[in-house]
């Protein structure tokens, strides 16, 4: 595994800025196929409420409420910029 430089790593942990945004965009096609790989094994009923703690993007939560559509999903982030960008999305 390569091992990323330690700014990389921190706006990883917690984007914000240009380069946040950037990184976010980069990670999110990234981790997509591990995300679903996850979701799959958890085996999510039409019914369940899930959470997704350090949700990041906007991807995965649609996906997850496709998946339970009668359940509940809630996401959290410790990224405002996340946050901020997942509510410009669900505004569209």
């Amino acid at each position: 595994m390569m091992r990323r430089p330690q700014f990389i790593a921190e706006h990883a942990r917690n984007a914000r800025g240009l380069l946040g945004r950037l990184i976010a965009f980069i990670m999110a096609r990234e981790t997509w196929r591990q995300n679903l790989r996850v979701m799959d094994a958890l085996r999510i009923e039409p019914a369940d409420h899930v959470l997704d703690v350090g949700c990041g993007h906007e991807r995965s939560l649609a996906e997850l409420a496709a998946r339970a559509p009668r359940g509940r999903i809630s996401g959290v982030n410790p990224s405002q910029l996340m946050v901020e960008s997942r509510r410009s999305e669900a505004v569209r």
